[in-house]
């Protein structure tokens, strides 16, 4: 058995792809905001991320359930 097969069969389905971890700039445009805006509300600790050394990553999956979850809390008071 490879060491590519070996490795597959013990990453489990749920694991992110390199698709799902976004740069801030990415993470900024899925949001539409600015680059500016995400790290000051990342800063706040308004939306999921990590850090990584002094980068911030952002996992897509976590964005849109955030957004979700704050577009459902919000409904109504726009």
């Amino acid at each position: 058995m490879s060491t590519h097969q070996l490795t597959a069969a013990r990453t489990p389905p749920e694991t992110l792809s390199l698709g799902d971890v976004l740069t801030a700039d990415k993470a900024a445009a899925l949001l539409g905001v600015s680059r500016w805006t995400l790290y000051s509300a990342a800063n706040r600790h308004e939306v999921p991320h990590r850090r990584l050394g002094r980068r911030m990553l952002f996992s897509r999956r976590a964005l849109l359930l955030w957004l979700e979850g704050a577009s459902l809390r919000g409904a109504g008071k726009e």
